[in-house]
């Protein structure tokens, strides 16, 4: 879904409800870690241990207990582009922030796409990349079940239902798969 999301962002052709109902549903699923390493390697964001003191007290203490609270997520809203580039590039540095609650990452996301601290197509293609093993997680499995039907009713999908599996067609098909169009069928 969010490889789809990434190129139909880059074709100018994603609505922004649906960019936003992705981030909605996806931002718990990546590995925030991931996604900010990337994040701050594609914005090229240089900063030193002297700016984190830029970063609100509050949300550096909950960062480093790892204590979310909902009130988080508006501080976060509010940052400053800067002190947000200074806030991620903490959260990666690898020097205090060991572990993140995923609670962090939808405001996080959130405020990237929102401000495009990256171009917002590159930004689902590295969502997409940083995702977590959730094929453990039966929730998961059911959002993204739903969330599939809700975007193959949005861009349409094969209504063609055979067995729901992509083949390719054997060497002895003489072009009578109707799938090869003969282009095998001297094999």
């Amino acid at each position: 879904m969010l490889s789809f999301a990434s190129i139909k962002s880059w074709h100018d052709d994603l609505a922004e409800d649906l960019a936003h109902e992705l981030i909605e549903r996806t931002a718990t699923t990546v590995h925030v870690f991931d996604l900010l390493r990337l994040v701050v390697t594609g914005a090229e964001i240089k900063i030193t241990e002297s700016d984190y003191t830029k970063i609100p007290n509050e949300l550096r203490v909950a960062l480093l207990k790892n204590d979310y609270k909902p009130k988080l997520a508006e501080i976060i809203e509010k940052l400053d582009e800067d002190v947000f580039k200074i806030l991620i590039a903490y959260i990666v540095s690898g020097d205090e922030v060991e572990t993140l609650s995923i609670n962090f990452s939808l405001p996080i996301v959130r405020y990237l796409y929102a401000h495009e601290i990256i171009p917002n197509d590159l930004l689902l293609a590295f969502m997409a990349i940083s995702l977590r093993d959730t094929s453990a997680s039966d929730a998961a499995i059911e959002i993204i079940g739903g969330f599939n039907d809700f975007l193959e009713s949005i861009f349409g999908g094969d209504d063609d239902d055979d067995d729901d599996q992509d083949e390719r067609p054997s060497g002895s098909c003489h072009g009578g798969c109707g799938n090869c169009h003969g282009r095998h069928s001297d094999e």
